[in-house]
């Protein structure tokens, strides 16, 4: 009777393992596309000789930990590179590069109607259409002075942004330490939990660059560059936007703290990128455009207070005079005296003979070919050149970046996926062996099951 109850047994602990993994492989199909989920295996292990059956060691959760931290740092880069492609992609598109609605054009446009001044100083029409040339160049410099400025906040707003969402994972990773650790310590699976954390932890890379390890109570410990502990186990600390009065832009530091920026310590994530982009890429144009702006104001007043107008007069602006370079791009106008009276305009260069000889429109045309711009080294128009030139190499710069990065994500994205990721081929094979041991299984109890009728009956 014994030996027909230990098969019995033996039959019954086969059945409940075997329907444990056809639950498990289930629940590995079911999540074969929920993000961040990693493969549950089941573990069994025998009770010891012959007559004891099988029953359940553990489920274990698929991972590699080096390969997650590799992944956690790589989507640092590859959101540095991402956020900076994608702000400088838009403000490329928004300055109108070497079209007609380029700063080029307007420039040309600007020294092709001192010109035809030139050849009709006394034309009405013609002095209309110069102060209206005039005023379209100027309008065009404080357009792209604008669109930088507009760039720099959607950027400065974007750090903001990014620094409140790290902090709410940055509270989450700490809380689900918290629970893994009390889950676990009750003899419960965490592994959802787990999945979760891994997820934000990933995260995390992707928006501040941070990076983490498992530590050995099995908390994950997460780093910004520069070595800023952020979640310490179950404690953490967060981040903080702190508003620079002098800039109007936000730094980013830890919360509490004072003139701490983490900016130049930050070796990745989306709000790196766009800090480069607000404080390198763009301040680097302003400052181009500044000078240009200033230097065309400069060159062109000096060349237009030497000539004489049609009231017989000189030294009158052309330009509102920027005191310096620096918001030169933004507050450039034409002199609202000659916007009012076209009559100002000093295309003679002498007061007798009104209406003028046209030489003085002249001398200001040649200022196109001339090195008035950048320490009188080049001339204007390199300077515009320059300030596009440099935009487009960024814009180069930050997609081939996100290229190399984004291949380097795909393929550690890949290896994660063929260690941890679910396999649909791999799982219907597994599902077909517990399918035919819990059918095995049954034919054991249904046997001992008859054998005991025999016996009782006896």
């Amino acid at each position: 009777m014994a030996s027909l109850l230990d098969s019995l047994n033996i039959g019954g602990t086969s059945l409940v393992t075997q329907q444990l993994g056809l639950q498990v492989t289930g629940n590995n199909i079911a999540n074969a596309s929920t993000e961040g989920f990693h493969r549950q295996q089941v573990i069994f292990e025998s009770l010891g000789g012959t007559a004891q059956g099988v029953r359940l060691q553990g489920i274990r959760r698929m991972e590699d930990q080096f390969l997650m931290q590799q992944l956690g740092a790589q989507a640092g880069q590859y959101g540095r590179a991402n956020a900076r492609s994608e702000s400088l992609s838009r403000l490329e598109e928004s300055v109108g590069g070497l079209g007609e609605l380029g700063l080029s054009a307007y420039l040309d446009r600007f020294f092709s109607s001192w010109r035809e001044l030139a050849a009709a100083p006394h034309d009405e029409f013609q002095r209309l259409d110069t102060v209206s040339t005039t005023q379209e160049l100027a309008t065009a410099i404080n357009r792209c002075a604008d669109q930088f400025s507009a760039a720099q906040k959607e950027a400065d707003q974007e750090v903001v942004r990014g620094v409140t969402e790290a902090n709410t994972m940055i509270k989450e990773v700490a809380s689900l330490n918290r629970e893994i650790m009390e889950n676990e310590a009750y003899g419960d699976q965490a592994n959802s939990l787990r999945d979760r954390r891994d997820l934000l932890l990933q995260s995390l890379g992707d928006l501040v660059g941070a990076t983490n390890f498992i530590n050995d109570k099995g908390h994950a410990v997460v780093t910004l560059s520069g070595g800023t502990t952020v979640v310490t186990g179950i404690g953490y600390q967060q981040l903080e936007a702190q508003l620079d009065a002098s800039t109007g832009f936000h730094n980013v530091a830890v919360e509490g703290t004072t003139n701490m920026s983490l900016a130049e310590s930050m070796a990745g994530g989306r709000v790196k990128g766009f800090l480069d982009v607000r404080d390198k890429d763009i301040a680097g144009r302003v400052r181009e455009l500044d000078t240009f702006a200033f230097d065309l104001a400069s060159a062109v007043n000096t060349v237009h207070r030497a000539n004489f107008n049609l009231n017989g007069t000189d030294n009158v602006n052309l330009f509102t005079p920027p005191t310096n370079p620096r918001g030169a791009a933004t507050i450039l106008e034409v002199n609202a005296a000659v916007v009012a009276d076209t009559n100002l305009l000093a295309a003679s260069s002498t007061a007798g003979g009104i209406p003028g000889n046209g030489i003085g429109a002249q001398a200001l045309a040649e200022l196109e070919f001339e090195n008035v711009a950048g320490g009188n080294s080049r001339k204007l128009s390199a300077s515009v050149n320059q300030i596009l030139t440099n935009l487009g190499y960024s814009v180069r710069d930050a997609d081939q970046a996100e290229e190399r990065t984004s291949l380097r994500l795909r393929q550690l994205t890949n290896l994660r996926e063929s260690s941890s990721g679910v396999s649909i081929e791999e799982e219907m094979i597994q599902l077909t062996r517990y399918q035919r041991s819990f059918q095995a299984a049954s034919k054991i109890v249904s046997a001992v099951d008859d054998m005991l009728g025999i016996v009782l009956s006896i």
